[in-house]
């Protein structure tokens, strides 16, 4: 959602309001400690972009533990394999099947 606010000293100010769950903070303490807690998460966090990125920085496994979506997007996958190669087993079928993201992995 994005708010515009008139300031008379500043002018407009955009700001954008994020929705977080609200035990996002005590899962991101969870995955930083051991990345395959994700497999634990909510599903609604399993599909948080920053928090399975972190998780699979620490352990790429952790990645099968992502929601579906996330192993699907082909951005995201891309960002990941580009990191540890070793994440290539979790992501889509569809995706595994893509000749350029699997090479650019290894």
């Amino acid at each position: 959602c994005l708010k515009a606010y008139s300031l008379p000293e500043a002018g407009v100010v955009d700001l954008t309001v994020v929705r977080v769950a609200p035990d996002r903070d005590l899962w991101l303490t969870r995955v930083q400690r051991n990345a395959l807690n994700l497999r634990y998460a909510p599903s609604s966090l399993q599909a948080d972009r920053d928090l399975v990125r972190i998780a699979v920085q620490r352990k790429p496994q952790a990645l099968r533990f992502a929601a579906d979506e996330l192993r699907a997007d082909s951005e995201f996958v891309a960002l990941v394999v580009e990191q540890s190669w070793t994440a290539l087993r979790y992501i889509s079928s569809d995706l595994q099947g893509d000749r350029a993201l699997v090479s650019s992995a290894l």
